[in-house]
């Protein structure tokens, strides 16, 4: 037994705390591709055994080091980026219901719970000592991440509410948020390279509130639809710029960030693109965003597949750092 305790210690030892956001994107591809491609369903369940795998390491690492969880919770980037892993159990519960709804019910509303008591410890955190320049983009996960609570929403009337309600809450988080962010990257002092990574986050709130608005409202208005998609398109191109810069910075657990915000800007248009087809909009406008979903679902499998082979190559090194000390 001691044994094995002192395996895990030493084998969590290496996981970055970052690492959960890597979690939640690739579990966020594999249901992707598994709804653009019915034939490969079986990524869907993989990749959230593999987020889980993830989070269960970084579980182990919070146990053997618990004043590390403390000081994440702190930490004005780490302690943001900390809810991701909530939003992953989120994922991993719409997986779930495939075998079990009640399970993956309870698993939902745990993440949604764990995700609204991380955002609470961060608000008291960044309350006792804040500072405009620690302002970074992934600070919006915190207050606007819950809707990913939205897109993995099981349709449940009971919980129709809650689910509305964590939507409705999101929105009005980025809408204030969204401000004091574009002020302070254009006249806060620079980010910190290592912390740089953080930028491609900027992309992700648009288009997961488009998600979370089609996955849990009825009858969708077509105004709200189209500023969302709007916004969501303006921000994900500008992120496609942003990493001319972003890709070639050393590689940071922070890398995470590239991940997640790529696929879920897949996942809300290909949303919009199956909501207009109801609508029967012309074809034309239909095919124009059909060739965005491929593109944005090329660009978010190559970055993720470029992140994956860093993150390898890190923990080897680690690792293989650690063997010989």
């Amino acid at each position: 037994m001691a044994t094995l305790h002192s395996y895990s210690k030493k084998l969590t030892a290496t996981i970055p705390t970052p690492m959960s956001g890597l979690a939640l994107g690739l579990a966020s591809l594999g249901w992707c591709i598994s709804n653009l491609f019915p034939a490969f369903f079986v990524l869907k369940p993989l990749s959230a055994l593999l987020a889980g795998f993830i989070l269960l390491l970084l579980v182990l690492k919070f146990i053997h080091q618990p004043a590390q969880l403390r000081a994440d919770l702190a930490h004005p980037v780490v302690g943001s980026v900390l809810p991701t892993s909530a939003m992953t159990i989120m994922v991993i519960s719409h997986s779930i219901a495939a075998y079990s709804h009640l399970i993956a019910t309870v698993v939902w509303l745990l993440a949604i719970a764990v995700h609204l008591g991380l955002l609470a410890s961060f608000v008291y955190f960044r309350s006792r000592n804040f500072e405009l320049n620690q302002l970074v983009p992934s600070w919006f996960i915190p207050p606007v991440g819950f809707v990913v609570a939205d897109v993995t929403f099981n349709g449940m009337s009971a919980l129709q509410p809650l689910a509305m309600g964590l939507w409705y809450l999101g929105v009005i988080f980025y809408l204030l948020l969204l401000p004091f962010m574009i002020y302070r990257l254009c006249r806060g002092s620079a980010i910190p390279q290592q912390t740089q990574p953080t930028i491609a986050v900027m992309a992700a709130p648009a288009s997961l509130c488009l998600a979370g608005y089609l996955s849990v409202h009825p009858m969708p208005a077509a105004g709200v639809v189209f500023a969302l998609l709007s916004v969501a398109i303006i921000m994900t191109l500008a992120i496609y710029l942003a990493f001319i810069q972003l890709l070639r910075l050393p590689f940071s657990p922070a890398f995470a960030a590239y991940t997640f915000p790529l696929v879920i800007g897949v996942t809300a248009i290909s949303k919009v693109v199956t909501w207009l087809s109801s609508e029967h909009l012309s074809p034309g406008w239909l095919s124009v965003l059909q060739y965005l979903v491929w593109l944005e679902l090329v660009v978010a499998i190559a970055v993720i597949s470029l992140v994956c082979i860093h993150y390898v190559r890190f923990l080897l090194k680690i690792s293989t750092a650690n063997s010989e000390s």
